[in-house]
């Protein structure tokens, strides 16, 4: 399973060299940058000659902070997603974080566990999808016996795609995608199985979107966010 590209935003050089270690022994991570402040930070990030799959941030930095990381990363409309790992992880503030585009907030006290199990989770959906993009669009496959076999299960035919996706796992191992407006299986959608999904689309969803983002509660898996680019 190829690494997941990370980039850490923290200010403390402890908390960073060890989680930089725990994370690259325990799940399939790369660190490839950091950060201690929100200026580097978003420098760094709005290169295009660094590519990255995950940015892990810190609320308070050295200068700056985690939720202008949060914000600036958001308007560039790069593809990674973004994740918050803070000691100060209050329902108001991961509510703060999570309308700047965050995917996922994490304590760092005693959420560490989850934090690693959804880089797990990333690394396996990225590798899942890295092998159904087409020249069209993007199609979304299962495999059920480690990779050597897939089966599409949402998206299009060889003509008819929808362009932007996303895929979250919750702790429990219930899959939420999104499919942009373009496709034939547009929408938002929920799986117990990764095989038989049901459309959860509101009826008041605006008619034609973009990318739709998905934020999963760590504290209540039934709270989902849905952050979408609706350009009308």
């Amino acid at each position: 399973m190829p690494a997941l590209k990370t980039y850490l935003v923290e200010d403390s050089p402890i908390i960073r060299d060890n989680l930089i270690a725990t994370l690259e022994e325990l799940v399939p991570v790369k660190v490839v940058g950091t950060a201690e402040d929100e200026f580097t930070a978003l420098k760094w990030l709005g290169q295009a000659d660094h590519p990255v799959d995950l940015v892990i941030v810190d609320i308070f930095l050295k200068d700056g902070s985690g939720l202008g990381v949060l914000r600036g990363s958001h308007a560039s409309k790069r593809e990674h997603k973004m994740v918050v790992l803070s000691n100060y992880a209050t329902p108001d503030m991961r509510r703060k974080c999570l309308a700047l585009g965050a995917d996922q907030v994490f304590d760092k006290s005693h959420e560490l566990d989850a934090l690693i199990a959804y880089c797990g989770d990333l690394a396996a959906t990225l590798t899942a999808r890295s092998g159904s993009d087409g020249a069209n669009g993007t199609n979304g496959t299962n495999s059920t016996n480690g990779g050597t076999t897939w089966t599409a299960v949402r998206g299009g035919n060889t003509s008819a795609y929808s362009y932007f996706t996303d895929v979250a796992i919750s702790p429990t191992g219930v899959l939420y995608a999104t499919l942009s407006s373009e496709g034939p299986q547009k929408g938002l959608w929920r799986s117990t199985n990764g095989t038989t999904w049901t459309n959860i689309t509101p009826a008041n969803f605006p008619a034609t979107y973009n990318r739709v983002v998905i934020g999963i509660n760590p504290n209540n898996e039934n709270e989902v966010y849905f952050l979408g680019e609706t350009p009308n």
